[in-house]
């Protein structure tokens, strides 16, 4: 079962979800998992249009991102993509990469979120992501690489 390794005293989620076999020994997390944790971290860090309030301590900032209150973070963030996520897959191994895709309907592009395979080390990543990558399986890529090479 997942769940937040600590609430504040608000009752929130901190910005990096857990699951609880982890804090022990990672356990691999299971593709509805992780799809569950990147939605709950979007949505608890202000990205989707369900309005939130968070201290600076409590937002994950992006490498580009900067402002002098969370306020400001927030009102760049609210509602710039969906709260459903798109879809998600493996890659690098055993990383996982949950896609979500914009609010205001770019054909095929979204945000990702990724994390490790035990669902730690969760982090919006600051690249647009081709959505339809999420739905294809390494084996699938494997073979449209080999067949390209060929032509």
């Amino acid at each position: 079962m997942m769940s937040f390794a600590a609430c504040n005293n608000s009752g929130t989620a901190p910005s990096s979800p857990t699951t609880e076999a982890n804090a022990a020994t990672p356990v691999a997390i299971t593709k509805q998992q992780a799809i569950d944790l990147a939605q709950q971290f979007v949505k608890y860090q202000g990205y989707t249009a369900t309005p939130v309030q968070r201290t600076m301590s409590e937002l994950q900032l992006e490498p580009d991102e900067y402002a002098s209150s969370p306020e400001g973070i927030l009102q760049i963030r609210h509602a710039q993509i969906l709260e459903k996520a798109f879809g998600a897959r493996q890659f690098r191994g055993s990383r996982w990469a949950v896609g979500f895709e914009y609010s205001d309907d770019i054909p095929n592009i979204g945000r990702y979120v990724t994390m490790d395979s035990a669902g730690n080390n969760i982090k919006m990543e600051p690249k647009d992501i081709e959505l339809d990558w999420l739905l294809k399986s390494p084996l699938d890529i494997k073979k449209t690489d080999s067949t390209a090479q060929h032509q």
